[in-house]
């Protein structure tokens, strides 16, 4: 199934395994895995780079103090749970 056919058809449940497999480098659509289901990931705006910003500083200073982790790329998938 495509990542289109996915976010079309909500109901289907994907496992986080097949996301990273089949979903994750299509460079058509751009989806994230949320709890079994597909969801476009949209433009961003300028609150969402704020709250980038304010990640990426607040985490650098944690390495900066607690050296256990190297900043990587953008487009990284990872969990955070709040």
């Amino acid at each position: 199934m495509s990542a289109l056919a996915a976010l079309k058809n909500p109901i289907e449940h994907i496992t986080e395994q097949q996301y990273w497999e089949q979903y994750y480098n299509d460079s058509e659509i751009h989806s994230e895995w949320n709890n079994g289901c597909l969801e476009e990931k949209t433009v961003s705006d300028f609150i969402t780079y704020l709250v980038y910003k304010w990640f990426q500083k607040t985490l650098d200073q944690y390495l900066t103090v607690n050296p256990i982790a190297e900043f990587t790329g953008l487009e990284m998938g990872f969990r955070l749970q709040l």
